[in-house]
């Protein structure tokens, strides 16, 4: 354990723990670091609003509700509110949804306790909104199914009773006369982050006897989202080792332009990958790394960009054999031959650059959606740290992993044409 820093190079540090196996050391010893434990990452908090009603009669009082909007001309909104209803400032659509076991109206006049049951129809009496927005709590079959699974050991995921706290809250809606039900993440119109805005709507099946089964097939979809969102969470919290600095970053061009954190690009626009060196830091010799580049799209897919997955990791090596060590190139480009442009989903996307001194030989089992067979498995203590992101992942060990590794992020704006 260090004690005290003593200067740039050099700290003091005492074992913090007796080991029949470790070496004999002297007071005064110099040692060198050889590997690196990654920090605990904060877990991914979850929050499931909990309602007494049974699907039948929160089903009957929701479909009363939207045949009055719509006999009144109300807007009946399908997506989640942009930002929190219950935060100072906001300015939400007409808003009803449960908080502490209550249902509460949020309107311009502020929040109204509506008690335990939903209203219905009768909500509606002399007033005409313009919208109105409906955040659906679990009936309570689900959430006896959710309270069943979520006992099942998960690295990365906490639950919290209170909705403020959370990364995520469940969240339903009614739509053609169907429950459907995704995480929503409260706010997500205020601020930029990396994290999706909500997962896939995932419907609640219909039916007297389908009912229990349908609680539980949509309480294990929704733990499986919960999980994706968990890794998501994990990554962007992922700093890596300080002894594991890098001389370049990870730079987007548009038509030669070089595109800030934040930038925006629009739909269609063609950029190219590339690798900038801090001139600064550009001095002698650098180490040669294997580089990997990921893209995190707003719908929270994780891709594989560089290199082609086609091609290998044959050329991904940098700087290559055939640049001189000692006079490495202030920019390498990474896409060669290989030009990506903007596509949907629209919104938040980040990068990141993954470098290594040791290849990853198969880095696409990073990816959201991995390519391979139940036994496949990647030795690579980095590609490992990587994939303990994943809640299901189960392993409470430190892992120690080189110290040469280095992580950096680039996050932009895409946004449709017109």
């Amino acid at each position: 354990m260090v004690e005290e820093v003593l200067d740039a190079v050099q700290s003091q540090a005492r074992l913090s723990k007796e080991t029949p196996e470790r070496p004999a050391l002297a007071v005064g010893d110099l040692f060198e670091i050889s590997s690196w434990v990654a920090p605990p990452l904060r877990p991914l908090r979850l929050h499931v609003p909990r309602s007494s009603e049974d699907e039948r009669r929160l089903r009957a009082a929701l479909t009363a509700l939207e045949a009055e909007c719509r006999a009144r001309g109300i807007r009946w909104e399908e997506e989640p509110a942009p930002l929190d209803p219950l935060e100072p400032g906001a300015k939400p659509p007409h808003w009803l949804g449960v908080r502490e076991g209550s249902w509460l109206r949020v309107s311009e006049e502020g929040a109204t306790p509506l008690g335990a049951a939903l209203p219905g129809a009768a909500l509606l009496a002399g007033e005409a909104p313009a919208g109105l927005l409906v955040e659906v709590p679990a009936p309570s079959a689900l959430v006896e199914a959710i309270d069943a699974f979520r006992g099942r050991r998960a690295r990365g995921i906490e639950w919290t009773a209170q909705a403020e706290q959370a990364d995520f809250v469940l969240a339903g809606r009614l739509r053609r006369g169907r429950l459907e039900f995704a995480w929503v993440r409260p706010g997500a119109g205020a601020g930029e982050s990396s994290l999706p805005g909500r997962s896939h709507f995932l419907p609640l099946l219909e039916g007297e006897r389908r009912r229990q089964e349908g609680a539980e097939s949509l309480a294990e979809e929704l733990l499986d989202s919960a999980r994706a969102l968990a890794k998501i969470h994990g990554w962007l919290q992922l700093a890596s080792p300080p002894e594991g600095a890098w001389p370049y970053r990870l730079v987007l061009r548009r038509g030669g332009e070089e595109l800030d954190w934040g930038a925006e690009l629009c739909e269609g626009d063609h950029y190219d990958l590339a690798l900038v060196a801090d001139p600064e830091r550009l001095c002698g010799a650098v180490e040669s790394r294997f580089v990997y580049v990921f893209g995190l799209d707003s719908a929270g897919q994780v891709q594989l960009l560089y290199p082609d997955r086609n091609t290998g990791s044959s050329d991904n090596r940098v700087p290559g054999t055939e640049q001189a060590p000692e006079s490495p190139p202030a920019e390498i480009r990474l896409s060669q031959g290989q030009r990506f442009f903007v596509q949907p989903p629209f919104g938040t996307d980040t990068y990141f650059l993954l470098t290594t001194a040791k290849e990853i030989a198969t880095p696409w089992i990073i990816e959201s959606e991995p390519v391979r067979s139940g036994d496949e498995r990647e030795e690579h203590p980095l590609a490992e740290l990587l994939l303990r992101c994943t809640p299901a992942y189960r392993s409470d060990q430190p892992l120690a992993v080189p110290a040469n590794w280095s992580i950096d992020r680039l996050r932009v704006r895409t946004r449709a044409k017109g």
